[in-house]
C-alpha cells in the first residue's frame, strides 16, 4: 500500500514539474519569436527585452545567440561577449559546426572593434558614468569594451569630487582613467562663531528700560526690579563669557580640517587622516556646546529683560493708584467761596 501511494504522489510531483516546464517552453518561444521580429524591424532595445525575457523562462542557444546579436548592435559589447560565452558553456556540445564558426567570428568582430577601458576609482562605492550614462559601481568587475571615440569618464559619491578624465579611444586600445575622489571641505566645514559684545545685554535692557516714561518725583521702587535687573546682567555676561570661549575650539577645528585637506587621499584614509578628524570632532563638539550654552543665556537674557521691564511698569502704575486722593475744602472769601486744596 505504501508502495503504490509513494509511487502515485511521485507521478503527480513529476506530472507537475513537466507541466510548469512546458509552460515555461511556451512563454519562451512567444517572447523568443517578438525578439526575432523586433530585430528585424531594427528595434533594437525592444529586441533585447523580448529575448532576455525569452532566455529567463526558457534558455535556448538560438535565443542567446540572436541577444549577443542585439547587444551588439546596441553597443553594448560586454554583454554582447557574455551571451556569447553562456552559449559555448550551456550548449558548446549541441552547437553546429556552422553556428560555433558563426559565433565565435561574432565574438572576434567585437574584440577587433572595440578598445579595451579599465576603470579605476577610488573611494569604492562611487558610481561610475561614460559620457553622462551609468556603467555600475566602483570597482568595475570587468574592463569596458567600447567602440572607437572620445569618452568622458566621471564618478559619483556624496562627500567627494572627482575630477572628470576624458581620453580617445581606438579599435585595440587598452587603457587605464583612474579617477580620485578629493574630500569636499564643505563636509567638514564648521560655522563661523559670532563675536558677542558684553554690552549687548544691558544695552537692551537699557532700551527697554527707556520706553518706560519716568515719573516726575521720585518713588521707591519694588525690590523685584532690583532683583530682575541683577539677573539680566548676570545672565547676559554669561553669554558673553560662552560665546567668546567657543572661539578657540572653533579656531582649532577650523586648522584642524586644513590639515585634513593638505594630506593625499591614502593619508587622510590612514591613522593620520583619522587622528585629525578624531581631533576635529573633539573640537566640534566643544564648540557647539558653548555655543549653544551661550544662545541659552542670551534667550534666558531677553526673557528676563522683559520681565524686569513689566515689574517695573506694573509697579509705577500701582504706586499712581495708591496716592491719595486730593483734599478739598470750602473757605469764606471775598465776594463768595474759596476752594481749598
Amino acid at each position: 500500500m505504501r508502495t503504490i501511494l509513494s509511487s502515485f504522489i511521485m507521478f503527480i510531483i513529476v506530472g507537475c514539474v513537466t507541466s510548469a516546464a512546458a509552460e515555461d517552453k511556451v512563454l519562451g518561444e512567444k517572447h523568443f519569436k517578438a525578439g526575432v521580429s523586433l530585430l528585424k524591424s531594427e528595434d533594437y532595445e525592444g529586441a533585447a527585452t523580448a529575448l532576455e525575457a525569452s532566455i529567463e523562462e526558457y534558455p535556448t542557444k538560438s535565443g542567446l545567440f540572436n541577444l549577443a546579436n542585439a547587444y551588439k548592435l546596441l553597443k553594448r559589447y560586454n554583454d554582447a561577449l557574455s551571451a556569447l560565452e553562456r552559449l559555448n558553456r550551456d550548449f558548446g556540445n549541441q552547437l553546429d559546426k556552422e553556428l560555433k564558426r558563426t559565433a565565435h567570428g561574432l565574438a572576434q568582430e567585437i574584440r577587433d572593434l572595440v578598445g579595451k577601458l579599465t576603470v579605476t576609482v577610488a573611494p569604492a562605492g562611487a558610481e561610475v558614468f561614460v559620457n553622462g550614462k551609468p556603467v555600475g559601481t566602483a570597482p568595475l568587475a570587468k574592463p569596458l569594451l567600447l567602440a572607437p571615440g572620445h569618452y568622458e569618464i566621471t564618478a559619483r559619491l556624496n562627500g567627494f569630487d572627482f575630477q572628470a578624465d576624458k581620453l580617445r579611444l581606438l579599435s585595440g586600445d587598452d587603457l587605464v582613467a583612474t579617477l580620485t575622489g578629493k574630500p569636499v571641505a564643505a563636509a567638514l566645514e564648521l560655522p563661523q562663531p559670532s563675536r558677542l559684545e558684553p554690552q549687548t545685554a544691558e544695552t537692551s535692557l537699557q532700551e527697554t528700560a527707556s520706553e518706560v516714561s519716568p515719573e516726575p518725583e521720585r518713588r521707591k521702587v519694588t525690590p523685584w526690579f532690583w532683583v530682575g535687573l541683577g539677573a539680566t546682567v548676570a545672565v547676559g555676561a554669561l553669554t558673553g563669557v560662552f560665546w567668546g570661549l567657543s572661539g578657540a575650539p572653533a579656531d582649532k577645528a577650523n586648522a584642524h580640517l586644513a590639515a585634513f585637506n593638505e594630506l593625499t587621499l591614502p593619508e587622510q584614509a590612514g591613522s593620520i587622516g583619522k587622528q585629525i578628524v578624531a581631533d576635529w570632532q573633539v573640537d566640534a563638539d566643544e564648540y557647539t556646546k558653548l555655543r549653544n550654552l551661550g544662545t541659552g543665556f542670551a534667550i534666558g537674557t531677553g526673557v528676563l529683560a522683559v520681565a524686569t521691564a513689566v515689574i517695573l511698569i506694573v509697579d509705577r502704575k500701582k504706586s499712581k493708584s495708591e496716592q491719595p486722593a486730593p483734599r478739598v475744602a470750602l473757605a469764606p472769601g471775598v465776594g463768595g467761596v474759596t476752594l481749598l486744596f
